[in-house]
């Protein structure tokens, strides 16, 4: 399968809504959509869309600390029924304020409790659910459990359509998960289902199956006396915040192949389960794999941020998904992506997409995660590079370059990488290729390599665990490199044009005039131009600049040269003066 098959099919999670200046992220979406051009996308946004990417007074009085979810899945009816106990922080008083609870059609609330026990009436609004609750106080902590059950929708195409994947093994055992990031979790358990809201003292999943499967999650294992002959209890207890669509059961028969890493945290227990008669594969493939994933990743971001939890990859099936701490692997323990190379280099089959792509997120998109989904280009433009950056730790700067460029054939500029705010609507899947670019061309034009790399490590220990809007990204890349790279990020997030560098070179080879067009008025992108021990450093934007330089520097302006570093077009205008 082609990657253009992923990019495109990541487009299913379209929801639509219409915008209002109550609206807290009102501005930033003027800025955004100020930008749009060329997309005849006839957007629709619902009342329904609204209140599932919104942050509506009925969720903004409290904030979640825990999930403890229990739940039982009907292998043989496909359907679950289970619990979840939140516990949650009261901000403000709630002053006869209704809690909203997300849970989607077809799923079902039986009944909820409030902390002591006492039973809460509660109205259901399509995908909403809201709970009539006492008063509570902010600065208290209570807790609500919440019963339910039903069958949950099943993925067509996991992990880009979501939902519950119910699968058999080449042995024909069961082999069950469910992906359900942009669809949400809230497709098959009661939370509050934003992502500016994680459970800030972690979760806790309990899987009830049958005794002759095993069943695993996020975290770490803790045994239970909850079992029989014929069923058994899996407990697995996540001590950080995680965001709600990356708390997910596995199911199957499974063995733990375990190792560990000695890594800049200290030793990090690694764990990589797999359907059973996979074992030695794995052992010999996937375990060296993991250990130069995290080898290049902790130099280039910082130690991976879940120590306390562990590092688990999880035979999952579907390709694959960023799931904290139990990342989901079906790449087929083959180098590339499902054996191709996205970039068509050669480099992208030197090591597997699946272990590294996936892993970048638990720095990038669980550790650091954006408020609103419309920013994801934040998750994905940081995994997406740390595959250049893998490429450039163990195969060097040159094959990193090539494999940078090389995404480009994935980029289609058919509408801005930033999405809609507050509706649950992402960008467009350019986010990957693009965003990787974008960075990569801000790196070349720094021409400081040690420099970005502490940028990207700063980054990581800033926002670490932490939930973050676009701006504050730009603002702080701008701000630790010194260079207002606003009107870089304009053009790269909310434009569609590709920016085109016009260079006329004078008769005598001892003067240059350079331009951006075909961008946004003011785009100033910084280049460094390198070769032969030649280094050229110039700062162009909208208007003619004239450059005067040495005749021997003049072979700088190569349109190669300057097109294999940045994400641009070059046209050398032949009527040189």
């Amino acid at each position: 399968m082609k990657y253009l098959l992923l990019i495109t099919t990541i487009a299913l999670f379209n929801f639509y809504y219409s915008f209002s200046k109550n609206n807290p992220y009102y501005s930033i979406n003027k800025r955004n959509q100020s930008f749009i051009n060329n997309d005849s996308t006839d957007l629709k946004f619902t009342r329904a869309d609204s209140l599932r990417g919104s942050l509506m007074p009925e969720r903004k009085w409290w904030d979640v600390q825990k999930y403890e979810l229990n739940i039982t899945p009907n292998i043989e009816e496909k359907n679950i029924s289970g619990f979840n106990l939140i516990t949650y922080k009261i901000i403000q008083d709630n002053n006869n304020l209704k809690m909203q609870i997300d849970l989607q059609e077809p799923m079902m609330i039986d009944s909820i409790f409030f902390d002591s026990g006492m039973p809460v009436d509660f109205i259901r609004d399509g995908n909403v659910w809201y709970l009539n609750m006492p008063f509570q106080k902010a600065g208290t902590e209570n807790s609500v459990l919440i019963y339910f059950h039903g069958t949950p929708k099943e993925s067509r195409f996991p992990p880009w359509d979501g939902g519950w994947v119910w699968k058999k093994d080449d042995n024909s055992n069961p082999f069950i998960s469910a992906a359900c990031q942009g669809f949400g979790a809230s497709s098959w358990y009661p939370c509050k289902d934003h992502q500016s809201d994680e459970p800030d003292n972690g979760a806790v999943i309990t899987i009830n199956t049958s005794a002759d499967l095993t069943a695993i999650a996020n975290g770490r294992f803790e045994p239970s006396a909850d079992q029989t002959t014929d069923k058994i209890s899996y407990r697995w207890i996540i001590k950080n915040p995680i965001n709600s669509y990356c708390i997910i059961p596995y199911i199957g028969k499974y063995s733990d192949i375990k190792d560990s890493y000695q890594g800049e945290k200290g030793i990090l227990d690694i764990d990589v389960w797999v359907l059973n008669y996979n074992t030695d594969k794995a052992s010999s493939y996937l375990i060296p794999e993991i250990k130069k994933m995290l080898e290049a990743l902790e130099y280039w971001y910082g130690p991976y941020p879940f120590y306390e939890d562990g590092y688990k990859l999880v035979e999952a099936p579907f390709a694959g998904m960023e799931h904290q701490s139990a990342i989901a692997y079906g790449n087929k323990f083959e180098l590339g992506f499902w054996g191709r190379d996205r970039s068509g280099t050669g480099h992208g089959l030197k090591w597997d997409y699946m272990v590294v792509h996936e892993s970048a997120h638990e720095w990038f998109g669980n550790s650091i995660t954006s408020n609103d989904i419309a920013d994801m280009w934040i998750h994905e433009t940081f995994a997406d590079y740390a595959e250049t950056l893998y490429t450039e730790y163990w195969f060097g700067k040159d094959a990193a370059n090539e494999y940078n460029k090389g995404l480009r054939k994935a980029i289609f500029n058919k509408k801005p990488v930033i999405g809609y705010y507050n509706v649950n609507k992402e960008g467009s899947p350019d986010m990957y290729a693009k965003g990787s670019n974008m960075i990569h061309s801000i790196r070349h034009g720094l021409n400081d390599d040690e420099k970005f790399r502490t940028m990207m490590r700063e980054i990581t220990k800033t926002f670490y665990h932490k939930n973050v809007d676009t701006k504050q990204i730009e603002e702080f890349i701008s701000g630790y490199l010194g260079f207002d790279y606003g009107k870089v990020f304009d053009q790269f997030l909310r434009n569609i044009k590709i920016p085109e560098l016009e260079i006329e070179i004078s008769k005598s080879g001892d003067q240059v005039k350079i331009r951006y067009v075909n961008c946004i008025d003011g785009f100033n992108m910084p280049l460094t131009i390198n070769s032969d021990g030649k280094t050229l450093k110039i700062i162009p934007d909208t208007q003619w600049k004239t450059l005067n330089i040495n005749k021997s520097e003049s072979i700088l302006f190569d349109k190669n040269l300057i097109e294999n570093n940045y994400y641009l077009t070059v046209n050398i205008l032949s009527n040189t003066y």
